[in-house]
């Protein structure tokens, strides 16, 4: 009887596999700003405490489209340094959506 449980959860031990479900959802093929760029940008940095129109002291707003690709080389140094955002760096998916946007012409898209 022994032997039988012992081959039986050796049988469930081995049947389960880990799947890496995050790495599925990093969708880096074709990356779009209204879609996926923006939003990380508006979320985690163009907030009220930070690079938003409504901060008066904030040297570099990314409100818009504009604001983001003309100050794209700072945004990228910033992130990929991971100063910013301030607390609480973006995620590996964020930061590779947002280098692999610049990389691909950084298209209003």
């Amino acid at each position: 009887m022994k032997i039988f449980v012992f081959l039986v959860v050796l049988s469930i031990l081995y049947s389960c596999e880990y799947k890496d479900i995050s790495a599925n959802m990093c969708n880096l093929s074709n990356v779009s700003f209204s879609k996926q760029v923006q939003p990380i940008i508006t979320s985690r940095c163009a907030t009220l405490q930070c690079h938003s129109p409504a901060r008066a002291s904030s040297l570099l707003t990314l409100h818009n489209y504009e604001e983001i690709v003309r100050d794209c080389v700072d945004v990228k140094r910033y992130i990929v340094s991971k100063k910013m955002p301030v607390g609480s760096p973006l995620s590996d998916c964020e930061l590779k959506t947002i280098i692999k946007w610049l990389e691909q012409g950084a298209a209003d898209n």
